[in-house]
């Protein structure tokens, strides 16, 4: 069993040593947390990817090739939150063990199937009525400037997509978060939605925070053909880990 680094650069519990199978008591509501921890998010999803370096990039590499067999489907964005599961799942293991168990990949199937299901088809829906509705009022405003639209109109379909897609974003997040909270928090999908909203509320800055970084380590990630994304995966699934053991730690 590893040992667990002494120095913890924001203050959540230090990782006790625990059984294989028992997990972080997280508090069943978020806290405010100062801005720089988005950065000391960064930081210790880099220290559990040291831990098992090799182990991770072969999570990380089955993780992906299941996205790619799925494809861009409904099939694949209603499973999508399972696998997710399964990862932090196993991330959770790493981090109170020192064990990485490929197979917690598939864990939430026997775990949580049913709560990660249904946030895939609530993504899913969510995403159809966001462009839906976007592309009935923006096809709706063009239409009625008749067969010459005016730059007005095309500007508001414009504005209205770009709208679309920032709320997407957002609801991607919230159900992200929720799947966290759902595997890790065990909570249920009507206190697990709820939550992860409060969380980004009451964090707004070091999430932002966390997510420009994240954004640049993903550009660089890139260059070299897309394989930094084989250490960029791990380290960012484990700052939303560290994240949520921040944000959900007993106060």
């Amino acid at each position: 069993m590893s040992e667990q680094p002494q120095h913890n650069p924001y203050q959540v519990p230090a990782t006790q040593v625990l059984d294989a199978d028992e997990r972080f008591a997280a508090s069943r509501h978020p806290r405010s947390v100062p801005a720089a921890n988005g950065i000391a998010w960064i930081g210790y999803g880099w220290d559990l990817f040291m831990r098992a370096p090799g182990a991770l990039v072969l999570l990380t590499i089955i993780y992906m090739i299941i996205n790619f067999i799925l494809g861009s489907t409904l099939v694949a964005a209603i499973l999508g939150p399972i696998f997710i599961g399964g990862y932090f799942i196993a991330l959770e293991r790493l981090d109170a063990s020192g064990e990485l168990r490929i197979e917690e990949l598939f864990a939430p199937f026997q775990s949580h199937l049913v709560p990660l299901l249904l946030l895939g088809v609530l993504m899913v829906g969510g995403t159809f009525l966001l462009f839906g509705v976007a592309f009935m009022l923006g096809l709706g405003t063009i239409l009625g400037g008749g067969s010459d639209p005016s730059l007005g109109s095309i500007v508001f379909f414009l504005g209205v997509f770009v709208l679309a897609g920032l709320l997407f974003v957002l609801l991607y997040s919230v159900v992200f978060y929720g799947v966290i909270l759902v595997v890790l928090g065990q909570q249920r999908i009507g206190e697990a939605l709820p939550n992860a909203i409060a969380a980004f509320l009451k964090n707004i800055l070091p999430f932002l925070l966390n997510g420009i970084i994240g954004f640049v380590i993903i550009l660089v990630a890139l260059i070299p053909f897309g394989l930094g994304l084989l250490v960029a995966t791990p380290v960012l699934f484990g700052a939303m880990y560290a994240s949520f053991r921040d944000i959900f730690a007993a106060e």
